[in-house]
């Protein structure tokens, strides 16, 4: 079985020995936790994407010169000079889906498939909102007849999903830089 990234694997174990999980695992197990990491990686790469679609839309200006999201969206939906801006955040949509569900492959797979445990992560998976992400995911990469799919909508109207999702993706990115002994500037960055 070819490793998923061999050039990755290769660099991987050519690096100084210590703590690193990667040291521990067999052939089998290393590719897979390679696998795991790209999953992570291209869920990293829609949220770059995406945050850089938000903060090009006239509500992500307003947000970053200190609005609240709820004032940019109650001033995009009163004032018909702004309501554009609510087609560039639909812009961004997709990458937002996107990025959900691949950040939810890596915490499925972080708890059915494998056996690893990190204090911060674990503390973050216990939170409900694993299972209102799942849901979204469902409602992106399954078919619906309904154009507008509640399960679209039930993540992102948890008030602190964004927050709980930046917080699970930056202790994911921390294990991997460890355990898969990434140089500092190597992955994912902000």
């Amino acid at each position: 079985m070819a490793a998923a990234n061999p050039d990755a694997a290769q660099r991987m174990t050519k690096a100084p020995t210590g703590d690193a999980l990667i040291d521990r695992l067999g052939p089998r197990d290393r590719e897979a936790i390679v696998s795991l990491y790209r999953y992570f990686l291209w869920a990293d790469d829609m949220r770059k994407l995406f945050h850089q679609r938000l903060a090009k839309s006239p509500i992500g200006k307003m947000s970053a010169a200190g609005a609240t999201e709820q004032e940019a969206l109650a001033r995009a939906t009163k004032d018909d000079g702004f309501r554009g801006s609510l087609n560039a955040v639909l812009y961004g949509f997709p990458y937002m889906s996107y990025y959900y569900g691949g950040m939810y492959v890596v915490i499925e797979a972080w708890q059915k498939r494998f056996k690893y445990r990190d204090p911060d992560i674990d503390r973050l998976l216990r939170s409900p909102l694993v299972a209102s992400l799942e849901r979204h995911r469902h409602g992106a990469f399954h078919f619906t007849p309904t154009y507008i799919d509640p399960k679209l909508q039930g993540f992102n109207r948890e008030l602190e999903s964004e927050a709980w999702l930046n917080d699970v993706h930056a202790a994911f990115a921390r294990w991997f830089h460890h355990h898969l002994r990434l140089k500092p500037r190597e992955g994912v960055g902000e």
